[in-house]
This record gives C-alpha cells, structure tokens and sequence, in this order.
C-alpha cells in the first residue's frame, strides 16, 4: 500500500514539474514572437508584425500582458498608416485590458491631439495626468521673509 502512495505522489509530482516547465516553454515562445513582431513593425514590414503578434496571442491567449502591448503597437501601427480612428480603437483596447497602461495613454493623447480640437485635446492630457487632483499651493508672503531674506 505503501508503494502505492509513493508512485502516486511521484507520478502527481512529475506532472506538476512537466506543466510549469511547459509554462515557461510557452512563455518564451510567446515573447520570441512579440519580438519578432516588434522587429517587423520597426522595420516597416506592419505585415509581417502583425503575423507575429497574431502567433503571439495564439501562443498565450489569456494573457493580459501580450495583449496590451500588442494592442498598443497596433494602434502605433495604424497611426504609422495614417489610420487614426482603428490606432483609437487599437489604444483603447489596451486600456480595456489595463487601464492604467500608460504607453497607450501617451499614444491616445497623440492621437487625439491629430484628431480632436485643441479643448478636446488639453482635457484628455488633463484627464491622463489627473491635474484635476493637484492643489495649487499656499504661496502667501508675508512682510518678515521679504525683508529677512527666507
């Protein structure tokens, strides 16, 4: 009965070690790919970019990582080719996938700047920089710091 267990045990053991090194085989295959997308994009080959982000995804489909740094590079992409309104859309679902993803907010705001006006824009910027939350601060100046010199 004993040797059973032990097998058990043994067996349960392996498998685990087989998955998490499978995980970390996906993992790097999934980034090999993102990096081969990124090469592609920068060498204006958006084709070949978007074949490798695409392998990406396939690769890991669940996760939120790769999908906001491929939507951002897609949304560089379509502004890259003059698509402005599908690089909003790109942007605006990576920050679905991480709100607080802050290269998709600078890329929006580039975006917006080009196709918004100069009001729309400034309360966008406002919005990414939270300048609503900031205070001005108390600077009051009495008669003693002017003529002490503080």
């Amino acid at each position: 009965m004993n040797s059973k267990r032990i097998l058990l045990v043994l067996i349960s053991f392996l498998l685990c070690y087989n998955f998490a090194f499978a995980g970390s085989l996906v993992a790097d295959e999934a980034g090999t790919y993102f990096n081969e997308g990124v090469k592609a994009q920068k060498g204006g080959n958006f084709q070949a970019a978007e074949i490798s982000y695409q392998k990406t995804l396939l690769i890991a489909p669940d996760s939120k990582k790769w999908k906001k740094y491929i939507f951002n590079n897609y949304g560089a992409m379509f502004a890259q080719m003059g698509e402005l309104q599908r690089a909003e859309e790109a942007l605006n679902n990576a920050l679905k996938v991480d709100p607080d993803y802050m290269p998709a907010k600078l890329n929006l705001g580039m975006i917006n700047d080009k196709q918004r006006t100069r009001l729309e824009s400034l309360e966008y910027w406002a919005k990414v920089f939270n300048l609503d939350s900031l205070k001005p601060k108390e600077f009051v100046v009495s008669v003693e710091e002017t003529t002490t010199g503080k």
